[in-house]
């Protein structure tokens, strides 16, 4: 009996030991396909980071956190990286900025030359298509994340400054922002003349035309989704696109010439890109503000014009491309709050306030360079659509108003992704509108040898999202997380 009992120990302890082995060997088998598939994926970003440095397409409309290959951020969530206080969000935030990465990635894949696609194909696509490939890296890498590594990571986010400093150095700043100081000043006591005429006293040039959306507006019955642990209000594509629809403006442009028309953006034979006036389009853009502890939506209609003529022989701010960004921010029920725009070179930038809104005189007049408040007080009518009055030749808004949108004579435009500029389609090569320093280059204008000194590099040329500095004194961006909140505070209800 008790050799029969110790038979059946031995072979317990042989079959248990022989688990225990296999589980190991599992572990073991598991743990070097993970490190190889990582391996793997390294050499894949790496391919693709050698090819897009090497034909020099990279795009910076989001930038890399250093040690990364595989998250990219914006300035909007680069001002989460200190509340990001428990893995929730901080997994939340992670699994946004994987996402930014691969739309960068996809696009700058779709802008490769047909040679350097082939390289990688051979190398890493046999047995996947590029997408699924880099979804699955990029899913791997988060995976692989210990708590130390996302704490460092989120520290190390950042946006680089679009000001030089060297050249505010160079140019003796202190000195040299008085006087462009002085010239904004001038600037805005004129643009205020133009503002406060009646609307009828405008100046017109050419012939007063209309650009409408060519659609009819949405009774908007969409809903907004907050679930989530950083409280972004992230809106359904369908939703999205009806939010679009309802707020298109109307653009009413003073066309004196062809520079006055609006169009799409385009390559022509040589790969070089140019406005086509005969399509009128209007690219759209999400982004968001965080304004009154809350984190509010903003739709962004870019339009591009084929140049800024020049008023005069030797006229500094006159050259190819021209064009302007209307944003509207929305509150947490999907109506408009605040209006602002911009040229795409960040150049002129206003406010217009709704009725709801009370400017922070104090704060503006804290500045060096003061923001511009252009209309204050607008009632909102959401049964009429936002007109632009935009003058010939400089295209600057001389008053925002509402009415009806029906129009006989008015043209249509219609709405693009602005992802769209980020790869256009070329005969052999598609392209990014812009470098990667994120300005277009064919856009110079002869005011950046004047403006240097300000530290803002080829001053008055076109930029691409996330590069509009919209101040030469001082520091500010068109993208900042707490630009409204800087100058704007909700009033109280009475």
């Amino acid at each position: 009996m008790g050799r029969i009992f110790s038979g059946i120990i031995f072979v317990l302890v042989i079959f248990f030991t022989g688990c225990a082995n296999l589980q190991q060997t599992h572990s073991k088998v598991e743990t070097n396909s993970q490190l190889a598939r990582l391996d793997s994926c390294e050499k894949f970003y790496h391919a693709l980071d050698e090819s897009v440095l090497a034909e020099n397409i990279r795009d910076t409309q989001t930038s890399s956190i250093a040690g990364s290959a595989f998250l990219d951020v914006n300035r909007f969530l680069v001002s989460y990286k200190n509340e990001l206080n428990n893995a929730d969000k901080r997994d939340f935030w992670l699994k946004i900025v994987a996402g930014l990465n691969r739309k960068k990635r996809e696009l700058e894949w779709a802008n490769l030359s047909v040679s350097a696609k082939n390289t990688i194909q051979q190398r890493f696509l046999r047995q996947s298509s590029f997408d699924k490939r880099l979804s699955s890296c990029s899913n791997e890498y988060l995976k692989r994340l210990t708590t130390h590594d996302k704490n460092t990571l989120i520290q190390q986010a950042n946006v680089e400054d679009d000001y030089s400093t060297a050249m505010r150095i160079f140019g003796i700043y202190p000195l040299s922002s008085l006087a462009v100081k002085n010239r904004i000043n001038k600037h805005h006591a004129v643009t205020r003349e133009i503002f406060n005429k009646p609307l009828h006293q405008l100046n017109i040039d050419g012939k007063l035309q209309r650009y409408i959306p060519d659609y009819k507006p949405l009774a908007f019955e969409g809903s907004i989704k907050q679930e989530n642990p950083l409280g972004i209000p992230f809106i359904p594509t369908t939703v999205l696109n009806e939010l679009f629809e309802r707020y298109a403006p109307v653009l009413e442009i003073d066309e004196a010439s062809d520079a006055d028309k609006i169009g799409k953006i385009e390559l022509n034979d040589s790969n070089s890109p140019f406005v086509n006036k005969n399509q009128p389009v209007v690219y759209t853009l999400l982004s968001y503000t965080r304004f009154n502890g809350k984190t509010l939506a903003q739709l962004n209609y870019i339009f591009w014009f084929p140049e800024r003529p020049a008023e005069k022989s030797m006229d500094i701010y006159a050259g190819k491309f021209d064009g302007i960004t209307w944003r509207v921010t929305l509150d947490e029920n999907l109506q408009p709050i605040m209006f602002d725009s911009d040229h795409n070179c960040g150049c002129y930038h206003k406010f217009y306030a709704t009725k709801r809104l009370a400017f922070n005189l104090e704060s503006a007049l804290k500045e060096k360079e003061p923001p511009f408040l252009a209309q204050n007080n607008l009632y909102t009518d959401n049964n009429k659509p936002w007109v632009i009055r935009i003058s010939s030749g400089s295209h600057y808004i001389q008053r925002v108003y509402q009415q009806k949108r029906f129009d006989h004579a008015a043209n249509f435009y219609t709405v693009k992704s602005y992802d769209e500029l980020r790869s256009l389609n070329g005969i052999k090569l598609n392209r990014n509108l812009f470098a990667s320093n994120g300005i277009l280059t064919e856009s110079k204008r002869a005011e950046r040898f004047l403006l240097w000194p300000m530290g803002i590099p080829s001053a008055g040329a076109m930029r691409q999202w996330g590069h509009h500095a919209i101040a030469f004194v001082g520091k500010r961006y068109f993208d900042e997380p707490y630009l409204l909140d800087k100058y704007f505070e909700l009033k109280t209800a009475k």
